[in-house]
């Protein structure tokens, strides 16, 4: 798997969205990288439902998730992310 087209965010929580190509070459679009104070993780593309609540569209294995968390975190600080960064930014996704 290879992560494509990372951006840097300056929103409350993201930090980043990126996507991802698998080996198969299937392309999943808006990941995340997420800081809530607890430390960064990934978090998968979700989709508000009627109910209001944010759903996530992709489910995989933990072992996957570790992999993937470690390759887009990487990534991340190549770029001039910083793991540890807290912004005092309310802003949000523009959706």
């Amino acid at each position: 798997m290879k992560i494509s087209k990372m951006e840097l965010r300056d929103w409350k929580y993201t930090k980043a969205t990126f996507n991802l190509i698998t080996k198969e070459d299937i392309s999943i679009y808006n990941f995340r990288i997420v800081d809530t104070g607890k430390g960064p993780f990934v978090g998968v593309p979700q989709e508000q439902g009627s109910d209001g609540k944010y759903h996530n569209r992709v489910g995989m294995a933990r072992e996957l998730k570790d992999e993937l968390t470690e390759l887009a975190l990487s990534q991340f600080e190549e770029m001039g992310g910083d793991r540890g960064e807290d912004t005092d930014s309310t802003e949000g996704p523009p959706f």
